[in-house]
């Protein structure tokens, strides 16, 4: 994932980068980035506000750790 930032006007997100959780709330997607082996990398989740994503990273520094490779995606 490249993040590229953009002196953008504009007030919300590209359309494809908004969904909706089961309750009709809209979610926004985040990329949050780390420093490993001299490069950068980034990771990419949804929520529903900055603030709700600066949370979901705390969470995440206090108790992240890998629980497997995934071999398949859906939605249910």
């Amino acid at each position: 994932m490249v993040v590229v930032p953009l002196d953008d006007t504009r007030n919300e997100p590209d359309a494809g980068l908004i969904r909706h959780d089961s309750t009709g709330h809209e979610m926004y997607k985040f990329a949050c980035e780390f420093e490993m082996d001299g490069r950068t990398w980034a990771v990419a989740f949804w929520e529903y506000s900055q603030n709700d994503a600066e949370h979901r990273v705390e969470a995440m520094k206090r108790s992240l750790h890998c629980i497997g490779q995934i071999y398949s995606e859906g939605e249910l």
